[in-house]
Order: C-alpha cells, then sequence, then structure tokens
C-alpha cells in the first residue's frame, strides 16, 4: 500500500532578512527540524533558520497554524512533549524552550547563564524528553548533553560527569522507548549509550539527591556499542 503524500507548499516560506537567498532575491526560511505529533499524525512542528518554530497540519497544507517567536537564534531542533499539547525547542542561542502548542505562550526556558555577548556559548543540536516529560535531555555543540527539569528549569545532572563528554559536537540523541537508556552520536564519530540499569532514568534526580557518591560510581550506568 502506497502512503499518502501530502506537500506543504511554503514550510520553505520566503521573507526578507534572515536565512539565504532565494531565486526571487527574498531569503529563504529553510527547516531544520521536524516533529510528528504521536497523538494527531496530521500535527508536526518545525524549526526554522529565522528563530521561529512553526505548527502544521497536512490538511491545512497552504500555511502554518501558528508560528512561535522566542529564540535569538536558528532552531535547530523540535520535539513533542509526550502529552502532545506541547513541544520543544532547542536553538543556537544556547537555550531549549517549551511551548504551549493550543495558545502559543512560551512556558519555560532552559538555559545556562553566560556572559554577555558569549560567543563561545553552546549551542544546543538535539533534545528529548522523558517518557513522563519531567526531564529535557539536550546535547549541545561542545559534545555535553544535559538533563534538565522541566518543571524548575535546572540542569539534574551532567552526562559527562558519568563519562567523559563527546570530544565533538553532539549531533544526535534518543531515548529508547522504555525509558531506561539515552543515546548519543557526535562528530567525534563515536555514539555513546546511558543504560540505567536498577532504576529508570525517571528518577535520575530523586536517586542522585539520596546517594550522591553515586556520582563517581560508573557501575550504575553500562555504555555498549555493537555494530552488527
Amino acid at each position: 500500500m502506497t502512503p499518502d503524500v501530502v506537500e506543504v507548499e511554503d514550510l520553505d516560506s520566503t521573507a526578507r532578512g534572515a536565512g539565504g537567498f532565494g531565486s526571487t532575491g527574498t531569503f529563504m526560511l529553510s527547516p531544520f527540524s521536524v516533529s510528528i505529533n504521536s497523538s494527531n499524525s496530521n500535527i508536526f512542528v518545525s524549526g526554522s533558520c529565522d528563530a521561529t518554530a512553526r505548527l502544521w497540519d497536512t490538511r491545512i497544507a497552504s500555511r502554518a497554524i501558528r508560528t512561535y517567536h522566542g529564540h535569538e537564534g536558528d532552531v535547530n531542533a523540535v520535539k513533542f512533549f509526550p502529552d502532545g499539547q506541547r513541544f520543544g525547542t532547542g536553538s543556537d542561542d544556547g537555550t531549549c524552550r517549551l511551548f504551549d502548542m493550543r495558545t502559543g505562550h512560551q512556558l519555560q526556558v532552559y538555559g545556562q547563564r553566560h556572559e554577555d555577548n558569549d560567543n563561545d556559548a553552546p549551542i544546543v543540536t538535539s533534545i528529548a524528553f522523558s517518557i513522563s516529560g519531567r526531564l529535557l535531555f539536550a546535547g549541545y555543540s561542545n559534545g555535553n548533553c544535559y538533563v534538565w527539569d522541566t518543571l524548575v528549569a535546572d540542569v539534574v545532572l551532567d552526562l559527562g560527569s558519568l563519562q567523559n563528554s563527546h570530544e565533538g559536537r553532539i549531533s544526535c540523541l534518543g531515548l529508547s522507548p522504555d525509558g531506561s537508556a539515552l543515546c548519543t552520536g557526535s562528530w567525534d564519530k563515536n555514539l555513546k549509550e546511558f543504560f540505567e540499569s536498577k532504576f529508570r532514568i525517571e528518577s535520575i534526580k530523586i536517586f542522585f539527591q539520596i546517594h550522591p557518591k553515586a556520582m563517581s560510581t560508573p557501575e550504575i550506568f553500562n555504555l555498549t556499542l555493537e555494530i552488527i
């Protein structure tokens, strides 16, 4: 059976002042990432080089339903929240943000403080949510991967503290279906898998608050990679 294909005409919408030149002399706003809503496959969100995210419905393919503002740089990553009513973004401005899909409001900002005009601040390259949505995993251009508490916007864990961080930009990350393992891929040509064998990854914050010495116990997490 051949799947239906819907062409969204203005996903590469044009506007003056951002992006790259198009054939008409205007600037192309190319999308960098997309995420499909798991509860409604007609709905998806895209992140673009004009510092915005856009919500789309394949049944209304001529235009975006809503545009979300707040970032100050390219939106490199977008991911729907598990409830399908919110979504997260990651940007060149070094922050992740959480948006309400229905109201258009920005609900939270996840970013570390840097000096003004700090051009060396790492950019966010990829994101993923835990099964409950309580944790946000963010990969950065400096090889770090932070775990954020989505409610209080604090870093719960720097995965680089469990083992060495990547030596290059993190290009992608993914969470296993049961939420027990996280895998990161990097420009350093390595994949790293963080697997928590005794406690589900949802319990990372509580576990390390109760057992702070476990931060230096590598046996808790198992890194394996097999290529077949």
